[in-house]
């Protein structure tokens, strides 16, 4: 299973990402943030306290997205399978 190894939030919602796998690239979170459950993470402050715990991005607030949701994010990857439509 590919997890995060780390992550730096980057103004503007997005999120640089390096994944166990050794595949990299940034994923704009902007539109998951319209969502409520993200909401906390639209103030640039709080997003840019993101952090990786046991391979998935997660902040201080409590929120957390999962490494699948993030790889979707990152146009330079391919869609993992566990979210194919």
């Amino acid at each position: 299973m590919v997890t995060v190894n780390t992550v730096q939030a980057r103004a503007g919602h997005v999120l640089a990402l390096r994944f166990s796998d050794g595949t990299e690239g940034t994923a704009d979170t902007s539109a998951l943030l319209a969502k409520k459950a993200f909401q906390k993470l639209q103030d640039e402050a709080a997003f840019g306290e993101a952090y990786v715990d046991h391979g998935a991005v997660e902040w201080p607030c409590g929120v957390g997205i999962a490494t699948e949701a993030l790889s979707a994010l990152v146009p330079t990857l391919t869609r993992p399978t566990t979210l194919a439509a």
